[in-house]
C-alpha cells in the first residue's frame, strides 16, 4: 500500500502541479503584492510568460513531488489498514443492518480516510508549507526555501498552518475515500464501463473533486497562515479573508483545483490500484 501510494502522489504531481500553483497564486494574491490575474488561463499565461514552466508552472515541484510522495504512501498504508478493521468491525451482527450493508463501501471509505487522514496530517504540513513558499516566489528552490525557514524562525515554525492542514484532510478524504469507494462500488455493482481501468479512474476523478469541494475554505485558510514568514493565526487568516474577500475567498482557485481534481486524481487511484496489482503479483510468484 505504501509503494502504491508512493507510485499514485507521482502520477498526481505529474498531471496535475502547474493548476495546483495556479490555485496557490489565487489564493495567496491578498499578501502579495504581484497580481498574476483573476482567471486560471491568465494566471497560467501570466506564469508562463514571467517565470517559465520549470521555475512558474513546477515550481516548488520538488516539495510537491515529496509532499505526495510522503502523504499518499503514509495515506494509502493507513488506509490499507484501517480498512481491514473497518471490514472485521461491519462483520459483527450488530452492523448488520441494511442500511449499513447497503452502504458498507461508502461507510467504510469514511471513517477509514478520515482517520487516516489524522495521521498524515503532521508529515504534510511542513512540506506543504514549504512548497506554498516556493510557489509564491518566496524562495527560489525547496532546500533554500527549508534552510531559510529553519534558519530565520526554528524548526517548530514549519508547522504553520496545522490546524488548518487538519481540517483540510479529514474531511476531505472522508469525501475522498467515501466518494471512491462508493462510485466504484456502484460501478461494479451496475457493470458500468468496459474495463476495471475505467472504473478506477473515473471513481478517483470524482474522488478528487469531492475532496477538493469539501477542502478548500480550510486550504484558503492554510495558504495564507504559510504564505509568509509572520504567519497569522488561524483566526486572523480566517477572519482577514472574509473581511477583504467575503465568502468567494473561501473558494478562490476553485475552477483550477476542479479541473486539475480530475485528472490527477484519476492517474494518482490509478497508479495506486495498478502498483497494487504488480506487486501483489510479484509476491504471489
Amino acid at each position: 500500500d505504501g509503494t502504491a501510494g508512493l507510485v499514485g502522489g507521482a502520477c498526481c504531481v505529474l498531471f496535475g502541479h502547474p493548476l495546483d500553483t495556479a490555485k496557490v497564486l489565487m489564493q495567496a494574491q491578498s499578501s502579495t503584492s504581484r497580481n498574476f490575474g483573476t482567471t486560471t488561463l491568465g494566471c497560467l499565461i501570466e506564469v508562463l510568460r514571467t517565470r517559465g514552466i520549470v521555475r512558474g508552472w513546477y515550481a516548488g515541484g520538488g516539495a510537491a513531488l515529496a509532499a505526495n510522495a510522503a502523504e499518499n504512501a503514509l495515506l494509502f498504508m493507513s488506509y490499507g489498514q484501517i480498512t481491514g478493521g473497518c471490514d472485521t468491525v461491519l462483520r459483527n451482527p450488530a452492523f448488520q443492518k441494511p442500511w449499513i450493508q447497503d452502504n458498507q463501501a461508502l461507510i467504510k471509505g469514511a471513517v477509514s480516510g478520515s482517520l487516516a487522514a489524522f495521521v498524515t496530517s503532521m508529515a504534510l504540513c511542513p512540506i506543504e508549507l514549504i512548497k506554498v513558499r516556493v510557489q509564491t516566489g518566496e524562495a527560489a528552490s525547496t532546500f533554500q526555501c527549508a534552510s531559510n525557514i529553519i534558519r530565520q524562525s526554528g524548526v517548530g515554525s514549519l508547522f504553520n498552518g496545522l490546524g488548518a492542514t487538519i481540517l483540510r484532510e479529514v474531511p476531505g478524504n472522508v469525501a475522498f475515500f467515501g466518494t471512491y469507494e462508493y462510485c466504484r462500488s456502484t460501478f461494479e455493482a451496475r457493470n458500468m464501463f468496459n474495463s476495471e481501468d475505467a472504473r478506477v479512474l473515473t471513481a478517483g476523478g470524482l474522488g478528487g473533486i469531492g475532496f477538493w469541494l469539501v477542502a478548500l475554505p480550510a486550504d484558503a485558510i492554510k495558504t495564507q497562515q504559510q504564505c509568509f514568514r509572520d504567519s497569522p493565526s488561524f483566526t486572523s487568516a480566517t477572519a482577514d479573508i472574509y473581511r477583504t474577500q467575503g465568502i468567494r475567498g473561501f473558494y478562490r482557485g476553485l475552477i483550477p483545483v476542479v479541473v486539475r481534481a480530475f485528472p490527477s486524481n484519476a492517474a494518482l487511484f490509478w497508479g495506486v490500484e495498478r502498483t497494487q496489482a504488480l506487486l501483489g503479483g510479484f509476491w504471489d510468484d
